[in-house]
């Protein structure tokens, strides 16, 4: 799905996926319904606007748990792209793996550390509001203790409880979850061996994920699980949990495996050095009937009119420009301009290289020294690589691994 950018907090990119909203709208709906429960004198619009006021909360929490983690990882010298708000929560797309065992430890566990302190916070602010207006005798944890909550206690007990389960469940030890990132810490501080820490602690997160998705489905069917209950709704939720923490476990398990693949190779060895090098002069006709129409690639090298590479030419780019146009419309007007690309360097390892692609959405490197092309780095050269190198490999999924 798509992300809308939103703005930026702390100077890092805050973006929205269009699968946020389903979420908040249903968050929104299900709290409603249990504020109402609580107080069945409220009206429904009134428990209603709370669970609305209850989920941006909520996400405000998680935005400054991926807050707190970007902030560490910039104090140790590693970029951070953005974070994104989604179906599940949210993710901070963090540039480069952590530099030491330590780094990797404090940018794991302080997003836990920033869950607890709002849980914390608002349940002590909850308790203290409870005791200055509970003057009518209701003792704290009776059965009728929430009938007596008001608006604002109601919603700093429940802000307060969703935030420590957040990071008590943020502490299950299995990748991609911050306990995974403190298991493969750990791991990696006794072994000295960074991608072994990773393949135990991504199996650990792929066992997670199966034991939710089980636990889910026996919710579903109506047995009880301790510690997170009963129900359909319930099971639904903690089995899409389950699976969506299994594929994300076992994605980082191939990466790993990709990356001892990988090792010791660069870009200067499996680029293309020649090619369908195209002129910017030419029209996007021209490019369509003489190059993509005959050849497999889906992005070409464009070169100015005394030599230099200026850009790139991709698919994308010529479906923007309406087949009209086509016959008018210059290539260098057509193309993604040099500044607006990653590239590679011809010593850059593969697998680096690969993440440029897979976070730009490429499927091809331009590789170049200064604004002298040296060739083209292509996905499906890599995965021919890995085929050829690697007994028992599947070289497209593999390769996707790479984010």
């Amino acid at each position: 799905m798509q992300a809308f950018r939103v703005g930026k907090v702390g100077g890092i990119e805050l973006r929205i996926d269009a699968s946020w909203v389903l979420i908040f709208l249903l968050l929104t709906w299900s709290l409603g319904a249990m504020f109402g429960s609580w107080h069945p004198q409220w009206g429904f619009g009134q428990s209603l606007a709370l669970g609305g006021a209850a989920a941006l909360l909520f996400f405000a929490s998680v935005l400054l748990h991926e807050v707190a983690h970007c902030l560490v990882a910039i104090a140790y010298g590693i970029p951070v792209r953005d974070i994104t708000l989604h179906l599940f929560g949210g993710l901070a797309s963090i540039e480069e793996d952590p530099p030491s065992p330590k780094a990797e430890f404090w940018m794991a566990i302080v997003g836990p550390a920033v869950s607890l302190a709002v849980a914390f916070v608002a349940s002590t602010a909850g308790t203290a509001l409870f005791m200055v207006h509970s003057g009518n005798g209701v003792s704290f944890g009776s059965a009728d203790m929430y009938g007596q909550f008001g608006p604002l206690t109601t919603l700093l007990f429940w802000l307060g409880t969703a935030n420590f389960v957040v990071a008590l469940f943020n502490l299950l030890p299995g990748l991609p979850l911050d306990g995974g990132r403190v298991l493969r810490a750990t791991l990696w501080a006794v072994t000295g061996n960074v991608r072994s820490a990773t393949r135990w602690a991504a199996m650990a997160g792929q066992l997670i994920g199966w034991l939710l998705v089980f636990a889910g489905i026996l919710m579903a069917f109506g047995s009880h699980v301790p510690l997170l209950g009963r129900g359909f709704g319930a099971g639904l939720w903690t089995a899409l949990i389950g699976w969506f923490l299994r594929g994300a476990a076992a994605q980082t398990f191939q990466q790993a495996i990709l990356q001892d693949i990988l090792e010791g190779v660069r870009a200067s060895s499996l680029m293309r050095r020649d090619g369908p090098w195209i002129s910017s002069d030419l029209t996007v006709k021209d490019v369509v009937d003489d190059v993509f129409l005959r050849r497999d690639d889906g992005a070409y090298p464009v070169f100015d009119h005394s030599g230099a590479f200026v850009g790139l030419l991709t698919l994308d780019d010529v479906r923007k420009v309406p087949e009209a146009a086509r016959l008018t419309t210059p290539v260098g007007a057509a193309m993604t301009p040099l500044e607006r690309l990653p590239t590679a360097s011809p010593d850059m390892p593969v697998f680096d290289a690969l993440r440029k692609m897979r976070r730009a959405g490429l499927a091809e490197l331009p590789v170049h020294d200064g604004r002298r092309l040296v060739g083209m780095l292509f996905d499906t050269d890599i995965g021919r690589w890995i085929e050829l190198h690697q007994t028992g490999a599947t070289p497209g999924g593999i390769v996707r691994a790479a984010r």
